[in-house]
Protein backbone atom coordinates (compact mmCIF):
# COMPACT_ATOMS: atom_id res chain seq x y z
CA UNK A 1 0.00 0.00 0.00
CA UNK A 2 1.39 3.25 -0.80
CA UNK A 3 2.02 6.21 1.58
CA UNK A 4 -1.08 7.91 0.07
CA UNK A 5 -3.31 5.17 -0.10
CA UNK A 6 -2.66 4.36 3.85
CA UNK A 7 -3.12 8.33 4.60
CA UNK A 8 -6.69 7.83 2.96
CA UNK A 9 -7.32 4.68 4.92
CA UNK A 10 -6.58 6.88 8.24
CA UNK A 11 -8.71 9.56 7.23
CA UNK A 12 -11.47 7.71 6.60
CA UNK A 13 -10.84 5.13 9.43
CA UNK A 14 -11.66 8.36 11.64
CA UNK A 15 -14.99 8.57 10.46
CA UNK A 16 -16.83 5.09 10.14
CA UNK A 17 -20.24 6.47 10.64
CA UNK A 18 -20.59 9.85 8.59
CA UNK A 19 -24.30 10.85 9.33
CA UNK A 20 -24.32 14.84 10.02
CA UNK A 21 -27.06 16.86 11.30
CA UNK A 22 -27.64 18.80 8.93
CA UNK A 23 -28.64 15.63 6.82
CA UNK A 24 -31.34 14.34 9.46
CA UNK A 25 -35.29 13.86 7.61
CA UNK A 26 -37.84 16.48 9.14
CA UNK A 27 -39.83 13.82 9.66
CA UNK A 28 -39.58 10.63 11.79
CA UNK A 29 -38.98 7.49 9.93
CA UNK A 30 -40.25 3.82 10.06
CA UNK A 31 -37.58 0.95 10.55
CA UNK A 32 -37.18 0.36 6.76
CA UNK A 33 -36.48 4.32 6.51
CA UNK A 34 -34.12 4.17 9.04
CA UNK A 35 -31.93 1.08 7.71
CA UNK A 36 -32.64 2.62 4.03
CA UNK A 37 -30.61 6.10 5.03
CA UNK A 38 -27.65 4.40 7.63
CA UNK A 39 -26.91 1.91 5.68
CA UNK A 40 -25.68 4.17 2.81
CA UNK A 41 -23.76 5.87 5.36
CA UNK A 42 -22.73 3.07 7.44
CA UNK A 43 -20.63 1.80 4.29
CA UNK A 44 -17.65 4.03 5.20
CA UNK A 45 -17.24 1.57 8.17
CA UNK A 46 -17.40 -1.81 6.31
CA UNK A 47 -14.51 -4.00 6.02
CA UNK A 48 -15.47 -5.41 2.88
CA UNK A 49 -18.01 -3.04 0.11
CA UNK A 50 -21.51 -4.57 0.36
CA UNK A 51 -20.87 -5.87 4.24
CA UNK A 52 -23.94 -5.21 6.45
CA UNK A 53 -23.32 -2.77 9.34
CA UNK A 54 -26.67 -2.06 10.38
CA UNK A 55 -29.39 -4.49 10.55
CA UNK A 56 -33.40 -4.48 11.68
CA UNK A 57 -32.44 -7.15 14.31
CA UNK A 58 -28.93 -4.69 15.37
CA UNK A 59 -31.37 -1.81 16.09
CA UNK A 60 -33.76 -4.07 18.02
CA UNK A 61 -31.20 -5.37 20.11
CA UNK A 62 -30.22 -1.57 21.51
CA UNK A 63 -33.77 -1.64 22.15
CA UNK A 64 -33.63 -4.53 23.94
CA UNK A 65 -30.35 -3.52 26.04
CA UNK A 66 -32.33 -0.30 26.44
CA UNK A 67 -29.61 1.66 25.02
CA UNK A 68 -32.02 2.94 22.49
CA UNK A 69 -35.65 4.44 23.67
CA UNK A 70 -38.23 2.21 21.47
CA UNK A 71 -40.16 4.34 18.37
CA UNK A 72 -42.28 6.84 18.87
CA UNK A 73 -45.87 4.89 17.01
CA UNK A 74 -43.56 2.42 15.11
CA UNK A 75 -41.67 5.33 13.89
CA UNK A 76 -37.75 6.70 15.09
CA UNK A 77 -37.02 10.43 15.63
CA UNK A 78 -34.12 11.71 13.92
CA UNK A 79 -32.49 11.97 18.16
CA UNK A 80 -33.08 8.04 17.53
CA UNK A 81 -30.92 8.71 14.39
CA UNK A 82 -27.97 10.13 16.35
CA UNK A 83 -28.36 7.79 19.29
CA UNK A 84 -28.12 4.78 16.82
CA UNK A 85 -24.94 6.47 15.17
CA UNK A 86 -23.44 7.10 18.50
CA UNK A 87 -24.15 3.44 19.79
CA UNK A 88 -22.44 2.36 16.35
CA UNK A 89 -18.73 4.02 17.33
CA UNK A 90 -18.67 3.25 20.52
CA UNK A 91 -19.37 -0.41 19.92
CA UNK A 92 -16.44 -0.37 17.55
CA UNK A 93 -14.24 -0.58 20.77
CA UNK A 94 -16.74 -1.07 23.60
CA UNK A 95 -19.13 -3.70 24.60
CA UNK A 96 -22.32 -2.64 24.92
CA UNK A 97 -22.86 -3.19 28.62
CA UNK A 98 -19.79 -0.70 28.51
CA UNK A 99 -21.95 1.23 26.18
CA UNK A 100 -25.04 0.84 29.02
CA UNK A 101 -22.70 2.27 31.55
CA UNK A 102 -21.70 5.35 29.75
CA UNK A 103 -25.34 6.08 28.87
CA UNK A 104 -26.77 5.42 32.01
CA UNK A 105 -24.10 8.34 33.58
CA UNK A 106 -25.77 10.65 30.88
CA UNK A 107 -29.16 11.88 31.59
CA UNK A 108 -29.81 12.89 27.65
CA UNK A 109 -29.72 9.14 26.65
CA UNK A 110 -31.13 7.60 30.20
CA UNK A 111 -34.52 9.16 31.00
CA UNK A 112 -37.65 7.99 29.77
CA UNK A 113 -40.29 8.81 27.40
CA UNK A 114 -38.92 10.99 24.22
CA UNK A 115 -35.18 12.21 23.64
CA UNK A 116 -34.52 15.54 24.61
CA UNK A 117 -33.54 16.92 21.35
CA UNK A 118 -31.56 19.50 22.28
CA UNK A 119 -29.44 17.27 24.41
CA UNK A 120 -29.02 15.09 21.84
CA UNK A 121 -28.32 17.02 19.70
CA UNK A 122 -25.62 19.27 21.43
CA UNK A 123 -24.07 15.89 22.23
CA UNK A 124 -23.80 15.02 18.87
CA UNK A 125 -22.23 18.41 17.22
CA UNK A 126 -19.74 17.95 19.58
CA UNK A 127 -18.82 14.72 17.83
CA UNK A 128 -19.36 15.97 14.87
CA UNK A 129 -16.03 18.12 15.72
CA UNK A 130 -13.85 15.97 17.62
CA UNK A 131 -14.07 13.75 14.09
CA UNK A 132 -13.03 16.68 12.21
CA UNK A 133 -10.10 17.23 14.74
CA UNK A 134 -9.11 13.79 14.86
CA UNK A 135 -8.68 14.07 10.61
CA UNK A 136 -5.73 15.79 11.76
CA UNK A 137 -4.32 12.38 13.63
CA UNK A 138 -4.03 10.99 10.08
CA UNK A 139 -0.89 12.58 9.12
CA UNK A 140 0.38 12.45 12.73
CA UNK A 141 0.12 8.60 12.80
CA UNK A 142 1.56 8.12 8.87
CA UNK A 143 4.48 10.59 10.04
CA UNK A 144 5.13 8.85 13.52
CA UNK A 145 4.90 4.66 11.31
CA UNK A 146 7.33 6.49 9.26
CA UNK A 147 9.82 7.61 11.83
CA UNK A 148 9.55 3.98 13.18
CA UNK A 149 10.07 2.42 10.43
CA UNK A 150 6.65 0.54 9.54
CA UNK A 151 6.77 0.55 6.37
CA UNK A 152 6.58 -2.91 6.08
CA UNK A 153 2.57 -4.52 5.92
CA UNK A 154 3.50 -6.80 8.75
CA UNK A 155 5.12 -3.69 10.94
CA UNK A 156 2.06 -1.46 9.75
CA UNK A 157 -0.61 -3.53 10.82
CA UNK A 158 1.33 -4.70 14.01
CA UNK A 159 1.68 -0.64 14.50
CA UNK A 160 -1.93 0.14 14.48
CA UNK A 161 -3.20 -2.94 16.21
CA UNK A 162 -1.16 -1.72 19.34
CA UNK A 163 -2.18 1.76 18.53
CA UNK A 164 -5.67 0.95 18.81
CA UNK A 165 -5.41 -1.60 21.83
CA UNK A 166 -4.06 1.16 23.74
CA UNK A 167 -6.42 3.63 22.67
CA UNK A 168 -9.76 0.99 23.37
CA UNK A 169 -8.22 -0.47 26.51
CA UNK A 170 -8.06 3.28 28.01
CA UNK A 171 -11.83 3.79 27.29
CA UNK A 172 -12.63 0.75 28.67
CA UNK A 173 -10.74 1.74 32.19
CA UNK A 174 -12.39 5.09 31.79
CA UNK A 175 -15.26 3.16 31.77
CA UNK A 176 -14.26 1.37 34.97
CA UNK A 177 -14.56 4.50 36.94
CA UNK A 178 -17.95 4.99 36.61
CA UNK A 179 -20.20 3.48 39.12
CA UNK A 180 -21.27 -0.32 38.76
CA UNK A 181 -25.38 -0.12 37.85
CA UNK A 182 -27.45 -2.94 40.20
CA UNK A 183 -29.40 -5.46 38.03
CA UNK A 184 -32.88 -5.57 38.20
CA UNK A 185 -33.79 -8.22 40.62
CA UNK A 186 -30.42 -8.61 42.56
CA UNK A 187 -30.62 -6.22 44.69
CA UNK A 188 -29.54 -6.79 48.70
CA UNK A 189 -31.52 -9.83 50.19
CA UNK A 190 -32.84 -9.22 53.26
CA UNK A 191 -32.11 -10.78 56.08
CA UNK A 192 -34.27 -13.91 56.71
CA UNK A 193 -36.66 -13.92 60.18
CA UNK A 194 -35.73 -15.66 62.93
CA UNK A 195 -37.45 -19.07 63.37
CA UNK A 196 -40.13 -19.38 65.84
CA UNK A 197 -38.00 -21.18 69.40
CA UNK A 198 -39.69 -24.85 69.31
CA UNK A 199 -42.26 -25.49 71.58
CA UNK A 200 -41.34 -27.79 75.21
Amino acid sequence: MSEQELLEQLRAGMDTTPLHTGDLPPLDLYMDQVLAMLEERFQSGARQPGEKTITKTIINNYSKARLLQKPVGKKYTPEHLLVITLIQTLKQSLSLEDVGRLFAACPEFSGEGRYDAAAVHARYEDFERMKLSQEKLAEAIQENMKDCQAEDLFSQVLYLANLSGALSLTARRLIDTLPQPEKPGRGKKQPAAPKPAAGI
